[in-house]
Parts: C-alpha cells; sequence; structure tokens
C-alpha cells in the first residue's frame, strides 16, 4: 500500500509516520519515490493555483505509477479526492485497519 502523506503531517506536524505505524502490522507500506511530495490539493491550494496544483498531481501520480500496481491510502478527504480525479483509488488508511480487525 502507497501512503499519500498530508502536507501538514509531514510538513507542519512531522507525524507522518503514526500512519505507518498503525498500518504495519497489517500492509507492506511501499514508498513514493517523491520524497514527500504533496497531492497539490492542501488547503484551498487547488483553487487558488488550478494549474500548479494538477502539474503537482501529475508529478504525484507519476510517482504513484513508477511504484507499481499498489493501492493508495490518505487520510486527507482532499488528497483523495484530487488523486481519485486523476484516476488512482484511494482510500483512507481506517479502513484497511478496519478490514484487518473483521478478518480476525
Amino acid at each position: 500500500v502507497i501512503v499519500q502523506d498530508p502536507c501538514h503531517l509531514r510538513h507542519a506536524q512531522q507525524c507522518h509516520e503514526a500512519v505507518r505505524e498503525v498500518l504495519g502490522p497489517v500492509a507492506q507500506v511501499v514508498e513514493l519515490d517523491d520524497e514527500g511530495l504533496c497531492c497539490g490539493a492542501g488547503g484551498s491550494f487547488s483553487l487558488v493555483h488550478p494549474d500548479l496544483s494538477q502539474e503537482v498531481r501529475k508529478r504525484k501520480m507519476e510517482a504513484i505509477a513508477r511504484a507499481g500496481n499498489h493501492e493508495v491510502v490518505s487520510a486527507n478527504p482532499g488528497c483523495a479526492l484530487h488523486l481519485e480525479a486523476a484516476g488512482a483509488k484511494v482510500r483512507h488508511p481506517l479502513e484497511l485497519l478496519a478490514e484487518a480487525i473483521d478478518d480476525k
């Protein structure tokens, strides 16, 4: 599973590893080679800078493609919607955790 970190968790709060720690026991996390590039939809960014937002999303989608056929998870609804608009299937990390609990 690919984790798309919400930018505020990675760059402001610096607690993005928490998602990986929670998912670790139930999924193999695949890291992208884009060094934590944001999704392009943080806050009002995609509304204020639509062209730049689409370019950032394009770069993110390229990184996802390079990583192979993996599911994408994001705790940020804005990122999920933005990436889904480009064709990615994105789920919330807690969905994976809930499925793992149900399977036990």
